[in-house]
């Protein structure tokens, strides 16, 4: 009975250990047809990877929100929140991601930029 329980356990496991970073390898795969047409170019990748690395406070603000509130605060809510913003940043950036605004003096992907830092937003809470 127990090797039953722990073969679904860890094949369910593995699922979602699969599933958490899909959204952004799905991004990285894309990345040597989008620079070609942001007007980042090549330097698209490493600003990709800042709001990457960004986006891991996620957890640490979630961590210091049920710190302070104590057993008041319920990670359901937290999570139902992350997969709506997950689900809404993929579907803007099929639309948008090659769409560019003015910021700092020149054309940038801005809004590219800000869904990749929601999805990983996503993948470091889940």
């Amino acid at each position: 009975m127990f090797e039953k329980n722990f073969n679904i356990t860890a094949f369910l496991f593995v699922i979602l250990a699969l599933s958490t970073w899909l959204d952004l390898n799905g991004v990285w795969v894309e990345l040597p047809l989008i620079v070609n047409e942001v007007p980042e170019g090549w330097a698209l990748p490493s600003l990709l990877s800042f709001a990457v690395a960004l986006s891991n406070t996620a957890p640490i603000i979630i961590m210091l929100l049920k710190a302070f509130f104590k057993g008041r605060l319920d990670e359901r809510i937290f999570i139902y929140i992350e997969i709506i913003i997950g689900i809404v940043a993929c579907g803007l950036m099929a639309q948008y991601w090659n769409k560019t605004h003015w910021f700092a003096g020149a054309q940038h992907s801005v809004l590219f930029v800000i869904f990749v830092f929601l999805l990983g937003t996503l993948d470091t809470t889940s």
